[in-house]
């Protein structure tokens, strides 16, 4: 999708090159020095006073006061659970430099050092500096400021939140420290910032100095973002933050020239990004379904603050980003659940929930899906008023349908309807479900026009879900920089349900990175694709195959994946088998693997008979050759690394593998 230039080339030299260093040389400074007079209380963005009962109202009845309170007391004491399910102590004053999780400390206990002199990339005994740029987005204030509008005479809210405010002011100097390294950090934080503001503007605990304080360091987001922008060679979810940045900090100072300029640059660089990096089917380039929900959101915040100083995006932003939309419609299951394709951080604008779900995209999709008008979206998940989540109601301020108990132009009121299949031409990916069932199948590329950056080695890899339980599972993520090879293990073939040739990966990373590969040389393509009804029961058939063996192994792998049934009874047969070509090596083989979420458990009852059981579902898993049950590790989502099962079965040039699944 991307061609590049000269003047493509030049662009990344004047971004990442000449703007940080006129940044470093002169205007970091100027900025750091401009008088607090120059600022005041700025109009609220989000919503004003006049909204705030109205909002209280709606979100006491559509989600729980007492969680509500029970996060924002949590924020209140800074008891946060990031990148784990159990609470962690923070101190009574934060130390905003701190991987609290594995206690590394950025600045040594030592004066700050200006952000671009620090290697962050290196870790120090399991330390993760996306723990520290976790904490220092801020996004607890929206618990912080939901709870205050639930009981605006609860001054400690209020109180918390210019505390936190003060103390991140106080101890990270612009431009100084772990939390000005990465400029969409400065973006997602100012964002956060920025919708804080419209929950405690009117407060009376906050003085005029205050946010004159925290508007100037609002203002300093904005300048450091506006010089310091991560444009590189592929651009991807991180540029896409920094446009976010400047829209919606600029939006919220559109009373200014300088605002006004941010908010047409960051709009620029996304009309021109999501043409480039969503395929025209509406699949997000990196091939990762975590991300592709984390860029949707993006984007649609970028566009509501947008129309909220009448300055809206264009048609073509609208169709490209209403079709991003579709696809997460389709990907995802009933439940608002989605498949684990490629990488997942746990990456986030807003969290109004503390406990959520990461696997769990209903909530961006229906925000999303009612600022693009697409009521079809949502018509498969849930009836009509499940629209009114914490998003939509704050966001989309649809807290005046939800009190009024009527439908909005965009609410479906219809049955929940599926459209059996759904082929993503452009990225190879094939979607089939049904009310009951679920199957996600990946025939397309690595990812990012062969540059690697958020995928796996997950080519003709699938997830199957059955009645509210994911059966076969992608293995995740865990970790990036804090575990090596933890990150190598749960991005490998091995640790998909695909077929591993000759012990090789199907493309080869790059030593030196993370995120890139040498090469990619899959070729994908889908040789048949039919769906249909006998009777009852839905029927499914693909057959697809790739060519990452076919230099070093003279091989194909070819699959077949054939369904029939429904929720209640049916079968899953999964055929792969090595293709040869005349330079094909003598006795290769492969595995084919299936990986079990820890909730099903397998049983071998005979040497080519395993049954799976959940605590609702029993299933048998038969081959035509032995199977191996062995114990693997899966990761839930980032920082979650436990133990799991996975199933294995040989294929070779002479012999194919078949296994069936029935329930």
């Amino acid at each position: 999708m991307n061609t590049f230039s000269f003047a493509h080339y030049s662009r990344v030299a004047y971004y990442r090159l000449w703007k940080p260093r006129v940044w470093r040389l002169f205007a970091h400074n100027r900025v750091t020095n401009i008088p607090l007079a120059s600022f005041s209380n700025s109009k609220p963005l989000f919503f004003n006073a006049e909204d705030q009962a109205a909002l209280a109202q709606a979100i006491s009845k559509a989600l729980s006061p007492e969680d509500m309170y029970i996060q924002a007391d949590n924020a209140v004491n800074h008891r946060f659970a990031f990148f784990t399910e159990t609470l962690r102590e923070h101190g009574e004053n934060i130390n905003w430099q701190k991987d609290h999780a594995s206690e590394r400390d950025y600045a040594n206990g030592e004066a700050l050092k200006p952000a671009h002199e620090l290697d962050f990339m290196q870790s120090e005994h399991g330390s993760d500096v996306k723990y520290a740029w976790e904490l220092s987005r801020c996004q607890w204030f929206t618990w912080l400021g939901t709870a205050h509008l639930l009981d605006v005479h609860n001054k400690r809210y209020a109180q918390a939140f210019e505390r936190d405010v003060r103390s991140w002011i106080a101890e990270n100097p612009l431009g100084m420290g772990i939390n000005w390294t990465m400029p969409m950090e400065v973006a997602i934080r100012a964002s956060n910032w920025i919708l804080a503001h419209s929950f405690f503007h009117a407060s009376s605990v906050l003085s005029d100095e205050f946010w004159q304080a925290f508007t100037r360091s609002l203002w300093q987001h904005g300048k450091f973002l506006s010089y310091n922008l991560e444009y590189v060679r592929n651009n991807a979810n991180h540029f896409i933050s920094n446009a976010m940045g400047l829209v919606i900090i600029g939006a919220f100072f559109y009373h200014r020239r300088t605002g006004r300029r941010w908010l047409r640059t960051g709009k620029r660089f996304l009309e021109r990004e999501i043409l480039q990096q969503f395929t025209k089917d509406g699949v997000n380039y990196e091939k990762s379904t975590a991300y592709h929900r984390f860029v949707v959101e993006m984007l649609t915040l970028s566009s509501l603050c947008a129309e909220r100083v009448q300055s809206p995006f264009s048609n073509k932003f609208y169709e490209r980003l209403s079709a991003a939309t579709g696809y997460m419609a389709a990907y995802m299951r009933p439940d608002g659940s989605a498949p684990m394709v490629g990488d997942a951080d746990n990456g986030r604008v807003f969290r109004f929930i503390a406990s959520e779900d990461f696997n769990n995209h209903l909530p961006v999709m229906l925000l999303s899906a009612v600022h693009c008008k697409r009521p079809q979206y949502i018509s498969g998940f849930a009836p009509a008023r499940q629209v009114f989540t914490a998003e939509n109601i704050v966001l989309n301020k649809q807290f005046e349908q939800h009190n009024s108990n009527t439908s909005t132009n965009i609410i479906s009121t219809k049955t929940l309807t599926f459209i059996p299949e759904t082929h993503f031409i452009q990225s190879g990916y094939i979607v089939h479900k049904t009310e009951d069932t679920h199957l996600f199948i990946d025939a397309g590329d690595y990812g990012m026009n062969g540059w690697g950056g958020h995928g796996h080695n997950d080519c003709l890899s699938f997830e199957f879900w059955l009645r509210g339980q994911t059966i076969f599972t992608d293995s995740g993520t865990g970790a990036y920089t804090s575990n090596n090879a933890l990150r190598n293990e749960l991005r490998s073939t091995k640790a998909h349900n695909t077929v591993m040739v000759g012990r090789k990966e199907q493309v080869e990373w790059l030593e030196s990175s993370l995120w890139r590969i040498k090469h990619d040389d899959l070729d994908p393509s889908v040789l048949e694709l039919r769906s249909g009804k006998q009777g009852s029961a839905h029927t499914f058939y693909l057959l697809a195959e790739h060519s990452a063996y076919k230099q070093r192994f003279g091989v194909q792998h070819r699959r077949g994946i054939r369904f029939n049934g429904t929720g209640e009874s049916g079968e899953l047969v999964v055929i792969d088998e090595l293709i040869p070509f005349e330079q094909a090596m003598i006795g290769i083989g492969g595995t084919a693997y299936f990986h079990l979420p820890p909730e099903v458990i397998p049983h071998q009852t005979a040497e080519t008979i395993v049954t799976l059981q959940t605590n609702k579902l029993v299933l048998s898993v038969t081959a035509k050759s032995p199977l191996t049950v062995e114990r693997c590790r899966i990761s839930r989502f980032y920082g979650d690394v436990r133990e799991s099962w996975r199933l294995s079965v040989e294929c070779s040039l002479d012999a194919r593998s078949e296994v069936r699944v029935r329930w």
